[in-house]
């Protein structure tokens, strides 16, 4: 007898909406570094939203396979997208660490480069989120 599948249209909407969100940000990311390569932007300014749009990009991914796992019902394709969703909540993290250090504490703690910082640490815990109910939602073992 085949194992249990579990399908959620519904959670596959709302998380390829999710994807569309990061595109957005990505979109806002290579503006950000646009604007900082051709004007007189800081480094530190540009530094976050860049971070914001990689980061996106790669969230747009685990978006994508979180909402394939809602569609298949297949908990190794939702254990994927946590995996990735884990790294990239990390390395978000890490990265601003980084940031921090190399271009002092102006590059996250100004008005812009906070923003910043607080979109792309947030929009790595909605991926969280999203793979960890896509985890829950599933149930092939």
């Amino acid at each position: 007898m085949a194992p249990s599948v579990r399908r959620s249209t519904l959670h596959a909407v709302l998380t390829g909406m999710l994807a569309l969100v990061d595109v957005a940000f990505a979109w806002l990311g290579w503006l950000m570094w646009t604007l900082h390569r051709d004007g007189p932007g800081q480094p530190a300014e540009a530094a976050t939203f860049v971070l914001l749009g990689v980061s996106a990009l790669v969230g747009a991914i685990v978006m994508l396979v979180a909402t394939a796992a809602f569609l298949r019902g297949r908990r190794s394709t939702a254990r994927a997208a946590a995996a990735i969703a884990w790294f990239r909540a990390l390395t978000v993290v890490a990265v601003l660490a980084v940031l921090a250090g190399a271009l002092g504490s102006s590059a996250i703690l100004g008005l812009v480069p906070a923003t910043g910082a607080a979109i792309a640490v947030a929009d790595a815990i909605f991926a969280v989120l999203a793979a960890g109910a896509a985890l829950r939602r599933t149930a092939d073992g």
